[in-house]
């Protein structure tokens, strides 16, 4: 999946950690229903699986027998490590610090909400509502928010992860 093939649709971008399943149950739950209910009214779903470092190798064997059991329909990246650095690449990128968390991108590239923790139904969809009846704003660059790293940082922390 690539960045251009996202234009123009509402991105929910959903962090986990796959050994953490008892924290993420509801975050997947609710990724599921909304790649199945809105997937068609130009929502896009994304799941990003964060590993520790000391894990990783462990982690990703879990997270592909995962994703083949719950057959998820939705893609979903790994996120890579950074040395010396708490955060991994795209979570670092989008400004989320812990799983699971959220970002949501509106369909002209900037980043809308973001989220640390559960987030209700009732809220997720009072925010994705919002920004599907706004009327579309031509793209813009992905670092249309002040203090982000930009686009190109962005793109590149997320799709050579994409592993499903």
């Amino acid at each position: 999946m690539s960045i251009e093939a996202l234009r123009g649709r509402v991105v929910v971008l959903q962090t986990f950690e796959v050994l953490a399943m008892d924290g993420v149950s509801h975050e997947l739950r609710q990724a599921r229903a909304l790649h199945s209910q809105l997937a068609s009214q130009g929502v896009a779903i994304i799941g990003l699986h964060t590993a520790c470092p000391s894990h990783q190798a462990l982690e990703s064997l879990a997270l592909r027998d995962f994703l083949q059991d719950y057959r998820f329909r939705f893609p979903v990246a790994i996120d890579r490590a950074v040395p010396q650095q708490a955060i991994p690449s795209t979570m670092h990128a989008y400004g989320l610090h812990s799983a699971p968390s959220l970002a949501i991108i509106d369909r002209a590239g900037r980043i809308r909400h973001r989220a640390h923790g559960r987030v209700e139904d009732l809220q997720l969809g009072i925010w994705l509502g919002r920004l599907l009846a706004e009327v579309p704003a031509p793209w813009q660059a992905i670092d249309a928010e002040p203090g982000l790293p930009g686009r190109d940082r962005r793109q590149q922390a997320l799709l050579p992860a994409a592993c499903a």
